[in-house]
């Protein structure tokens, strides 16, 4: 008896001290990803790295580097913003469309403003403001860095695009208005009615293993009147079988409001090494009506709100609507064996 509790001891010393040794080891991944984000190394990394189509970008921060850092950056399809990048969100973006004769006028000050020749070496002095300037020159990507107030002329042009902001903003809050007063007119208070069950989140991507099974899924909430609500409950899910491709969540080119009672989710398929989508694949949830809609069909919800969607080698789309109804948000193994047992299908396994 005596040899089985002390068995039986040692056992629990060495469990708790494997506990607390991966738990340091965890600790310490923790701390050294901490400590390089908040690096210098991180930072050049970060200012250093261009797609290939940048024009030209602004990091600036003022010394010491903490992790956060303000971004400027052009492309050349006249795409710009403006944001402060912390180590865990970007805050305050500020986006703006230029033409493309903006974007030349710009790119030809910056030519001239680089041929004067600056410093590309300054490192960063604490209480002082550091700048790193990335432009591609037609033929490389060059970083000059500043320290304090930028020149003049790079300036203006961060000036030029703040007003671009500002132009592109007012815009956007007009056109918004101007979208509710026309959801108003043509739906009404469609939101107010009772047992209308309104969008309030949506996901899609890989759900299953080797990259050929997909979901797209939507919960909603239901209005019980007098600003009652029942809690956030699912819409519906649809699980896409498709041949292997790496697959991206898409837009179809409206965003989705929660005053419009149509909300459109998909996904889009990445088919080689590049970063092109090549394939697509919509549901439209229309909120008033109670359906989802697809491939031009129109299913009843009431009717179940599970799909399975089952493309082909060419990517042709058979669509089934599963007799199943679920009210309550269930976790992604409730889902999965849910899926399982209407299918028949035990080799569904989560990755």
């Amino acid at each position: 008896m005596r040899k089985f509790y002390l068995l039986f001891v040692t056992l629990l010393f060495l469990a708790f001290n494997t506990n607390a040794i991966i738990a340091q080891e965890q600790k310490s991944v923790f701390d050294d990803w901490s400590k390089y984000q908040k690096s210098m190394e991180r930072f050049n990394s970060l200012a250093d790295f261009h797609n290939e189509i940048l024009v030209f970008k602004l990091l600036q921060f003022t010394a010491p580097y903490g992790g956060g850092y303000f971004e400027t950056f052009l492309n050349n399809d006249g795409t710009s913003h403006s944001a402060r990048i912390t180590t865990r969100a970007k805050q305050a973006t500020r986006r703006a469309t230029l033409s493309k004769l903006q974007v030349k006028e710009i790119n030809q000050k910056l030519s001239e403003f680089i041929s004067k020749g600056y410093s590309r070496n300054l490192q960063p002095q604490d209480g002082k403001l550091y700048s790193a300037f990335v432009f591609y020159d037609g033929k490389n990507y060059l970083r000059f860095n500043f320290i304090g107030e930028i020149p003049n002329e790079l300036q203006e042009v961060i000036d030029f695009l703040n007003v671009e902001y500002e132009k592109s903003e007012k815009l956007r809050v007009e056109a918004y208005f101007n979208e509710t007063k026309l959801l108003k007119e043509k739906y009404g208070d469609w939101v107010e009615k009772p047992g209308i069950i309104r969008p309030t989140s949506s996901g899609s991507g890989d759900f299953f293993n080797s990259n050929r099974n997909s979901t797209i899924s939507v919960n909603g909430v239901q209005h019980l009147g007098k600003d009652k609500y029942l809690a956030e409950m699912p819409l519906y899910y649809a699980l896409v079988f498709h041949p292997q491709a790496r697959v991206i969540s898409v837009s179809s080119g409206k965003g989705n409001r929660s005053d419009d009672p149509i909300w459109t989710k998909g996904i889009g398929w990445v088919l080689n090494d590049s970063y092109k989508i090549e394939r697509k694949f919509f549901i439209t949830h229309d909120a008033i009506n109670g359906t989802i809609t697809t491939e031009g069909k129109t299913y009843k919800l009431t009717e179940g709100n599970f799909l399975v969607v089952r493309m082909n080698k060419h990517w042709k789309p058979k669509i089934t609507q599963l007799k199943v109804h679920l009210e309550k948000e269930p976790d992604i193994r409730s889902i999965l064996e849910r899926f399982k047992k209407e299918l028949g299908d035990e080799t569904l396994e989560l990755p």
